[in-house]
């Protein structure tokens, strides 16, 4: 069952555990009724319009309700289940919605780094896009790369920005395949060592 939340407007989170927003919900590409949270710590509520989009709705929370028992722990902590339920699930993507949005902002205004669950923000000074608008402004950044990105690398992060050229993303590429073929030589040397 495909639940999506459209026309979506953000509030400035006030806790931790609920996001402030109204949206229209739609349930298997219907539009069934409107969605919100008042962003002070409660549950996000939502209803039909009409008999027939509430009816809808009952559905889904049957659907939602048959699923087992979701794990939020983060990785590595201890197992956390709770009930997965319509609410969880629209409260779920209204924070989606939220990161979505945020991160899309960050990237205007610099290069992001890390994974889907973190990421560092490394300031440009400008626009990314009035920095590629000439050669001198791709360099810069090709340089923060060099320079900030490439020293602090690990396995499983890159650049989240899908508004730079693919030339400035294959930097952290190149940079991984020129390490681990390093790491083989090596490795190679070594067991050539061990058999002599």
């Amino acid at each position: 069952m495909k639940v999506e939340l459209k026309n979506v407007k953000m509030h400035v989170p006030q806790y931790d555990a609920s996001m402030g927003f109204t949206a229209d919900l739609y349930i298997n590409g219907e539009k069934v009724g409107t969605a919100h949270n008042d962003g002070i710590g409660g549950p996000s509520d939502y209803h039909g319009d009409t008999k027939e989009e509430s009816k809808l709705i009952r559905e889904a929370e049957s659907y939602f309700s048959s699923l087992p028992k979701e794990n939020i722990a983060d990785p590595g902590r201890e197992a956390v289940y709770i009930n997965q339920t319509l609410e969880y699930h629209i409260t779920k993507l209204s924070f989606d919605h939220y990161n979505q949005t945020l991160l899309a902002k960050h990237m205007t205004k610099g290069i992001l780094y890390g994974n889907n669950d973190y990421y560092q923000i490394f300031d440009t000074g400008k626009a990314i896009s009035i920095l590629l608008k000439d050669q001198k402004g791709e360099e810069f950044l090709a340089s923060i790369i060099r320079s900030d990105i490439l020293p602090i690398h690990k396995e499983g992060n890159r650049i989240l920005n899908t508004n730079l050229p693919a030339s400035l993303v294959d930097l952290i590429n190149k940079a991984q395949k020129k390490k681990r073929n390093a790491q083989r030589k090596r490795q190679d040397k070594s067991q050539k060592g061990n058999h002599l």
